[in-house]
Formats: C-alpha cells, sequence, structure tokens
C-alpha cells in the first residue's frame, strides 16, 4: 500500500511532468503524425468506402494505425523519463530534496499516462467524427460503446509499452540508447520472437489451415505462450472479442480468450512495472 505522503508527492510530481511534457515538440510532432494517419484511414472508409464505422475500426489498417500510434506514443513520452535525468545529472538534485525514489518513478509514470490519453483519445475520436461525416452511416449507440471499448484495449496496449520504456529508461543512462533500443524492441526483436515460435509450434496446423481453408478454431497452450511476450496479441484478442470475430478467423492474431488476453497484458505491464522500480531503486543517483 502507497502511504498518504507518498501518494501527495507523487500528485505533485505528476503534475509538474504533465505541464513540461504539454508544451514539448515531440508530443506535438506524434501528436500530428497520429492525427494525420487516423485521419487518413477515417477519408478513405468515410468517403470513398462508405463504411459503417465498426466496419473501419475493425479493419487491420485502422488495427495497425492505432496500435503503433499509441505504442509509439508511449515509447516517445517515456523514453528520456528517468535516462533523461540521469544525463542532464538532474536526478541527484531532485533525489536531494525531501522526494522518494519510488515518488519520481509513479510520478513521471502517472503524468504520461495522462499525456498520452490526452492525446490518444481525442485523436481517435476526432477519425469517428470524420468517418461518420463523411459516409453517412450514423452508427447505433451500441457500436459507438464497443468501438471505445477497443480504443480502450489499445490503450492498455500503449500503457503495456509505456511500462516497458520506464524500465529501460531506469537503467540506460543515455536517452538516445534507450529510445533506439526500445523501438527495435518494440518494432522487431517481441514480433519476431514471438512469431517465429508460433509458426514454429504450429506449422502443421497452420499449413492445414492454407490447404482446407478452414480457420482454426484450438490454440494449444504451448503455441499462446509462445505469443505472451508481445501485448499486440492481447490487445488484438481483445479487439476480436469485442467486435465477435470468430476465435481463429478474420484476424490472426486473435488467438486469446479475453481472460487470457487480459492476463497476458496486466501480467506484462505489471513485471515491467516492477522490474523498472526494482531497478529504479538499486540504481546510484548520478
Amino acid at each position: 500500500m502507497l502511504s498518504l505522503s507518498l501518494v501527495q508527492t507523487i500528485k505533485v510530481v505528476a503534475k509538474k511532468e504533465i505541464h513540461e511534457l504539454l508544451k514539448t515538440k515531440r508530443l506535438v510532432i506524434i501528436g500530428l503524425l497520429g492525427l494525420v494517419s487516423v485521419l487518413i484511414v477515417a477519408i478513405i472508409h468515410g468517403y470513398v468506402l462508405k463504411s459503417e464505422l465498426v466496419e473501419m475500426v475493425n479493419t487491420a489498417e485502422f488495427g495497425i494505425v492505432t496500435g503503433i500510434f499509441g505504442g509509439i506514443l508511449a515509447i516517445v513520452l517515456g523514453y528520456d523519463s528517468i535516462a533523461g535525468e540521469k544525463c542532464q545529472k538532474t536526478l541527484i538534485l531532485l533525489l536531494s530534496q525531501p522526494i522518494e525514489k519510488d515518488a519520481i518513478f509513479y510520478g513521471k509514470f502517472v503524468s504520461r499516462l495522462v499525456a498520452i490519453a490526452i492525446v490518444f483519445f481525442p485523436i481517435v475520436s476526432l477519425g469517428i467524427v470524420v468517418q461518420v461525416a463523411l459516409s453517412g452511416n450514423w452508427p447505433a449507440l451500441g457500436d459507438v460503446g464497443r468501438v471505445y471499448l477497443h480504443f480502450l484495449a489499445m490503450f492498455f496496449g500503449a500503457l503495456c509499452w509505456l511500462a516497458f520504456t520506464f524500465l529501460f529508461s531506469s537503467f540506460i543512462k543515455t536517452p538516445a540508447i534507450c529510445l533506439i533500443v526500445v523501438i527495435l524492441i518494440f518494432m522487431m526483436v517481441l514480433p519476431m520472437l514471438s512469431g517465429i515460435l508460433y509458426f514454429t509450434l504450429m506449422e502443421e496446423e497452420i499449413a492445414h489451415m492454407w490447404e482446407t481453408g478452414e480457420p482454426m478454431e484450438y490454440f494449444p497452450w504451448y503455441a499462446k505462450l509462445a505469443l505472451v511476450l508481445d501485448p499486440m496479441f492481447g490487445t488484438r484478442s481483445l479487439s476480436a472479442a469485442i467486435f465477435n470475430v470468430p476465435f481463429g478467423a478474420g484476424d490472426p492474431g486473435a488467438v486469446f480468450s479475453v481472460t487470457e488476453a487480459l492476463v497476458q497484458l496486466t501480467t506484462f505491464f505489471l513485471l515491467s512495472s516492477v522490474i523498472g522500480i526494482v531497478l529504479f531503486r538499486r540504481s546510484e543517483p548520478e
């Protein structure tokens, strides 16, 4: 349990960090890139294809845009959270004040969480408005609710990457190196490693699916275990459940049940957070 004084200190640190983050150019740049990407997909599905809202949100391109946007946003905001303080030699100044290490770590994390929400949800909401306005297909209230559940799943995935970024920022002393390492792991290492393990373990089942055209309806536990390394599979499985995509069909990433997906994402988030705070506690101020 966090003490009352620690919670109050976390709030103070978080408010200061949020104020500074909202003035950074990186937030504007990544926000604009995300906005342009979302609007392009929304315009294509609204003006050109005249898609229903749920149809657009359930497409691979919209899932990729929102998923990568959320992940990159988390990484860009988190990579120098602690490594930057070490590089600028300001961490020791922070710790010379009556501020606990835990308060610094959690305060910085909370500030990034809030900043991601401030940028992510308005941008994807604007994409919805544009798509609906251009298509003229007004969604039912239930469909809007399902769409925002999908966005919450994407947001949960972004928080996993934020915790993962904080883990590396806790022990890497150079922000640029931290950014490169986390992006490489985010974009290449974990997806590649998970994919190789999965396709190796499921080689016969996948070959049968391609030969017969029948979707796989059963995924053994050892195949699922190969995918726990990448939060993307958890978020995609949650989205597939939200939009009633048949298990194993439609989205090749929908291999987890809702419970399994939530457990995977929660475990990834907690492990990254715990390892990150332990490494930060043990690090020497510089």
